[in-house]
């Protein structure tokens, strides 16, 4: 009895490994940038769970204005309309289409109160805004990890299936062992 116990600990916490890796699965989001002031600037901003308190947002940007030199991009409390002009969060400067910036506060945070994301078009003229998105869940894609540039996590549906064939494996097995004990 105590070896069928172990083994069924055992069996479950492969079960819960294969929860946890479903849930870090859904632990990236990607927010639409959109024009503002008929920019033509467009884009996406992805952001992804990197720790408890940390959030990874990469942004990649296209549209009619060059994108070779810096332009400021922040995380704003409020929507696109209603924008509170100090930013919650600073973001490394979009070069080349491209920004990855690292801040503290957690995806769930962003998700559950009113921010935006806004491209500025240059440090000279910070108050001209060209893209915003707002961090809602209406607005949100969920981004399996490794999409839109970002590195796989090595907790894919790989380690999922794996997972949970063994688990398969291991309950059976141990259904046999009791069946048999049974009928001895």
């Amino acid at each position: 009895m105590k070896k069928f116990l172990m083994s069924l600990l055992g069996a479950l916490a492969l079960i819960g490994l294969a929860v946890s890796a479903a849930a870090a699965q859904s632990a990236a989001v990607t927010i639409h940038l959109n024009e503002v002031q008929g920019s033509g600037d467009v884009g996406t901003a992805t952001l992804t769970t990197v720790g408890p308190n940390q959030t990874r947002v990469v942004l990649q940007m296209g549209g009619a204005m060059p994108m070779e030199h810096n332009h400021p991009a922040h995380i704003h409390q409020g929507t696109c309309a209603t924008l509170d002009p100090t930013p919650a969060f600073a973001l490394n400067p979009v070069t080349n289409g491209h920004s990855d910036t690292t801040v503290p506060v957690a995806l769930t945070t962003l998700l559950a109160r009113r921010y935006a994301i806004n491209l500025h078009e240059s440090p000279a003229a910070i108050t001209t805004y060209t893209a915003c998105g707002e961090l809602t869940t209406l607005n949100a894609v969920r981004t399996p990890p490794g999409a839109a540039g970002l590195p796989p996590t090595g907790k894919g549906p790989e380690l999922l299936w794996g997972s949970a064939l063994l688990a398969g494996l291991l309950l059976t097995s141990l259904g046999l062992r009791l069946v048999r004990g049974r009928a001895a």
